[in-house]
C-alpha cells in the first residue's frame, strides 16, 4: 500500500473485519458501550467435529 495515497477519515475502520465476518458466515457487530468505549464482536458459525 501506498501509505502516500491513504487519507484520514471519519470511519471506525472496521469495514474489513465486517467483511471477513460476513465471508465466514458470521454476524459482526461493533459500536460504543455505555462505560464510553468501543467494542468489537463476531459470532461465528462453528461445526463441532465428528467423533473419531
Amino acid at each position: 500500500m501506498d501509505r502516500s495515497t491513504v487519507k484520514g477519515g471519519t470511519t471506525t475502520g472496521l469495514i474489513g473485519p465486517t467483511e471477513r465476518a460476513t465471508l465466514a458466515g458470521g454476524t459482526p457487530t461493533h459500536g460504543t458501550i455505555p462505560d464510553g468505549g468501543f467494542e468489537v464482536r463476531a459470532a461465528l458459525p462453528w461445526e463441532r467435529p465428528a467423533p473419531s
